[in-house]
């Protein structure tokens, strides 16, 4: 309990250090777009941080003087670029390394070398952390740090540090924490505490240290457990969400460091999947939209989503599917114009592997063609008589008649004459029939290759003959009514001249008298 007291108090006394350090030297205001210097040759990034790294092995006991050495990659101009050490007992010395760098590198990314003499005798004894913390024109920041110590080993305390920070990780698994670890008394034991449910923030302490931590349910490792710098901790129980990881490291003698904090993301399920679109479309060449932009992973949103789309044929026998690739688009824009079933799969994988699928199945139906043609010229209507030229032939041309696009090409035409089959092919010429003297029908019936159609008739005559339609009946009526007459009275005058009388019967007058005789 007095060992736990003891590093709270030391704790406290390092954040306060650093706290005061960070508002001696503030990070410098972001600067505004126009006021965004890049050096000459190289293009400017409002995204890229400075990347920085440290050419010095972690935990080294130093006794000899030595020069730090490490390099700076970056985009945009540097602002500041500052180093300082740390222990249990706050900050030990800071300062600047602008004057110390030299380009290695120009281009679209700059590569600087910086340098840092230290002297051991200076710090020791020195359980220490060397942070190296570089600032550019746009407000981005990059750091490295180093685990060192100075002085005799059986009297330094213990250090860790958790190099895994601000990562998305799948649960229900177990998790890989980087950790620099390092006991010169001898190796104890490593602790650690997991508060899940945590609201994300970027500020686990400073540089990774925190005098703020739980003071239960810390589990203890043996050191021999940190295997190549990884310590596997057991997620199983861990909740969708952020996590604080908070560590300590105890030696062979009961010294105890500081505790080491970073967050974490959690990722225990995979996205929920939804998807929208028409199950009953008509062969079209509009374009339709299936929009899965409505699935999301219930914790961290949809900003990392990938989605892939499958399109397959489910009638006919099937066919070969189309995939999609990857990529964030949460919609699919289709060509729906060959009729058919179809299932339109989407798949969706979040940052961390974990997918999920659904589909729908859409109907596409076919549409009918519709027959259309002309006639030497004329343009044919349904149940219309048409009179045709006095010809031997006549052009038939059925190119009017129409369909989706994807089954215009594979259309049938069928030519019948009085209702018996006479020949196929969109353009064709309709001799002159042997029975030209009455009228006849003339049909097209069009197919396309679901077995849908459509048909057209017209009655046709041939001008100048017996089938003119010209010459029907009604025209002949006035003619032969007048010739009638004409007979009728021809008949009349022939009786008027001949005297000709209807013959009548004698008739006996009647005798009143005739019988008296008789009474």
């Amino acid at each position: 309990m007095a060992m736990h007291q003891t590093s709270m108090v030391q704790c406290r006394h390092l954040v306060l250090l650093l706290c005061c350090s960070l508002m001696m030297s503030e990070t410098p205001p972001m600067l505004e777009a126009a006021d965004r210097p890049t050096s000459s040759g190289r293009a400017g990034s409002d995204t890229a941080v400075p990347l920085v790294s440290i050419l010095q092995e972690q935990a080294i006991i130093h006794s000899d003087n030595v020069t730090f050495e490490g390099r700076i990659v970056h985009a945009n101009d540097l602002l500041r670029l500052e180093w300082s050490i740390i222990d249990v007992n706050g900050q030990r010395g800071n300062g600047s390394l602008m004057q110390s760098l030299e380009v290695m590198e120009s281009g679209d990314f700059q590569t600087d070398k910086w340098s840092l003499p230290f002297e051991p005798a200076a710090f020791s004894p020195c359980s220490c952390l060397l942070i190296i913390v570089a600032y550019d024109a746009v407000g981005g920041v990059g750091r490295a740090t180093l685990t060192l110590f100075a002085g005799d080993a059986s009297t330094l305390a213990p250090t860790v540090t958790i190099s895994t920070d601000g990562q998305k990780h799948l649960a229900n698994q177990s998790l890989a924490v980087g950790v620099v670890h390092a006991a010169p008394a001898g190796n104890g034991s490593l602790e650690w505490v997991a508060s899940t449910g945590a609201a994300h923030s970027d500020g686990c302490g400073v540089n990774g240290v925190t005098e703020i931590y739980p003071d239960t349910g810390w589990v203890s490792q043996p050191s021999s457990d940190l295997t190549d710098g990884v310590l596997t901790l057991d997620t199983t129980a861990w909740p969708d969400g952020w996590a604080m990881l908070h560590m300590r490291a105890t030696d062979a003698d009961g010294k105890m460091s500081w505790v080491a904090c970073t967050v974490l993301g959690i990722d225990a399920g995979p996205p929920v999947v939804v998807l929208q679109g028409a199950s009953m479309l008509l062969e079209s060449d509009d374009v339709s939209v299936f929009d899965g932009s409505a699935s999301i992973d219930p914790f961290w949103g949809r900003e990392d989503l990938v989605h892939v789309w499958k399109i397959e044929r489910l009638d006919q026998g099937g066919g070969p599917s189309t995939v999609m690739p990857g990529s964030t688009e949460d919609s699919l824009s289709l060509q729906l114009n060959e009729s058919g079933l179809y299932r339109i799969k989407l798949t969706v994988t979040d940052s961390v592997g974990q997918s999920n699928s659904t589909s729908l199945e859409a109907s596409i139906a076919n549409i009918q063609p519709l027959a259309g043609f002309n006639i030497d010229g004329i343009v044919a209507i349904d149940g219309q008589t048409v009179r045709l030229a006095d010809a031997e032939e006549w052009n038939i041309d059925a190119s009017s008649s129409t369909d989706s696009s994807n089954d215009m090409d594979g259309l049938e035409y069928l030519w019948l004459l009085d209702d018996s089959p006479l020949m196929n092919g969109m353009i064709r010429s309709l001799q002159r029939p042997a029975a030209d003297s009455i009228q006849h029908r003339l049909s097209l019936v069009v197919s396309d290759d679901d077995g849908a159609s459509d048909n057209i008739t017209v009655t046709f005559g041939i001008a100048g003959s017996g089938s003119d339609p010209d010459r029907s009946p009604d025209r002949l009526l006035i003619p032969l009514l007048a010739f009638s007459l004409l007979l009728i009275g021809g008949i009349g005058c022939v009786v008027w001249i001949t005297g000709w009388r209807p013959r009548r019967e004698a008739i006996q007058k009647w005798q009143e008298n005739r019988h008296a005789g008789d009474d």
